[in-house]
Protein backbone atom coordinates (compact mmCIF):
# COMPACT_ATOMS: atom_id res chain seq x y z
CA UNK A 1 0.00 0.00 0.00
CA UNK A 2 1.22 3.43 -0.89
CA UNK A 3 1.31 6.22 1.68
CA UNK A 4 -0.10 9.53 0.42
CA UNK A 5 -0.53 13.03 1.83
CA UNK A 6 -4.05 14.38 1.29
CA UNK A 7 -5.04 18.02 1.49
CA UNK A 8 -8.45 19.42 0.72
CA UNK A 9 -11.64 20.91 2.07
CA UNK A 10 -13.47 19.00 4.81
CA UNK A 11 -17.08 18.32 3.89
CA UNK A 12 -18.42 15.82 6.45
CA UNK A 13 -17.74 12.66 8.47
CA UNK A 14 -20.27 9.88 9.01
CA UNK A 15 -20.27 6.61 10.93
CA UNK A 16 -20.91 3.67 8.60
CA UNK A 17 -21.67 0.07 9.55
CA UNK A 18 -21.13 -2.69 7.02
CA UNK A 19 -21.62 -6.44 7.14
CA UNK A 20 -19.39 -8.91 5.31
CA UNK A 21 -19.41 -12.66 5.75
CA UNK A 22 -21.66 -12.34 8.79
CA UNK A 23 -19.31 -9.93 10.58
CA UNK A 24 -20.36 -6.37 11.32
CA UNK A 25 -17.75 -3.62 11.12
CA UNK A 26 -18.15 0.07 11.95
CA UNK A 27 -15.94 2.83 10.58
CA UNK A 28 -15.94 6.55 9.84
CA UNK A 29 -16.17 7.81 6.27
CA UNK A 30 -14.64 11.27 5.78
CA UNK A 31 -15.66 13.31 2.73
CA UNK A 32 -12.98 15.63 1.34
CA UNK A 33 -13.19 17.93 -1.67
CA UNK A 34 -10.00 18.81 -3.58
CA UNK A 35 -10.62 22.00 -5.61
CA UNK A 36 -7.11 22.04 -7.13
CA UNK A 37 -7.42 18.49 -8.50
CA UNK A 38 -7.27 18.07 -12.28
CA UNK A 39 -9.56 15.02 -12.04
CA UNK A 40 -13.21 15.25 -13.05
CA UNK A 41 -14.22 13.78 -9.69
CA UNK A 42 -12.68 16.05 -7.06
CA UNK A 43 -14.38 14.47 -4.04
CA UNK A 44 -12.77 11.56 -2.21
CA UNK A 45 -13.73 9.45 0.80
CA UNK A 46 -11.26 8.40 3.46
CA UNK A 47 -12.03 5.52 5.80
CA UNK A 48 -11.02 5.65 9.47
CA UNK A 49 -11.34 2.65 11.80
CA UNK A 50 -10.83 4.65 15.02
CA UNK A 51 -14.38 5.52 16.05
CA UNK A 52 -13.20 7.97 18.71
CA UNK A 53 -12.17 10.33 15.88
CA UNK A 54 -15.83 11.23 15.29
CA UNK A 55 -15.61 13.50 18.35
CA UNK A 56 -12.55 15.22 16.84
CA UNK A 57 -14.39 15.85 13.58
CA UNK A 58 -17.46 17.23 15.37
CA UNK A 59 -15.43 19.59 17.59
CA UNK A 60 -12.47 20.67 15.44
CA UNK A 61 -13.72 20.58 11.86
CA UNK A 62 -16.53 22.47 10.17
CA UNK A 63 -17.71 22.15 6.59
CA UNK A 64 -15.27 24.12 4.44
CA UNK A 65 -12.29 23.95 6.80
CA UNK A 66 -8.88 22.82 5.58
CA UNK A 67 -8.25 19.09 6.02
CA UNK A 68 -4.81 17.42 5.90
CA UNK A 69 -3.91 13.80 6.60
CA UNK A 70 -1.69 10.86 5.76
CA UNK A 71 -3.46 7.86 4.31
CA UNK A 72 -2.76 4.58 2.60
CA UNK A 73 -4.27 4.02 -0.83
CA UNK A 74 -5.35 0.86 -2.62
CA UNK A 75 -6.93 0.61 -6.04
CA UNK A 76 -9.44 -1.92 -7.33
CA UNK A 77 -11.34 -1.80 -10.62
CA UNK A 78 -10.32 1.82 -11.35
CA UNK A 79 -11.42 3.04 -7.91
CA UNK A 80 -9.05 4.34 -5.22
CA UNK A 81 -9.70 3.46 -1.58
CA UNK A 82 -8.09 5.62 1.12
CA UNK A 83 -7.53 4.62 4.75
CA UNK A 84 -6.58 7.22 7.36
CA UNK A 85 -3.17 6.85 9.01
CA UNK A 86 -2.84 10.20 10.80
CA UNK A 87 -4.44 13.64 10.91
CA UNK A 88 -2.16 16.62 10.24
CA UNK A 89 -2.54 20.17 11.51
Amino acid sequence: MALVQIEGVYMNANVKTSTFDGKEKTSIMIDVYQPESTSNDRAIQIKADDLSLINTFQKEYAMGSIFKCSATVNAYKNNAYYKLVALKK
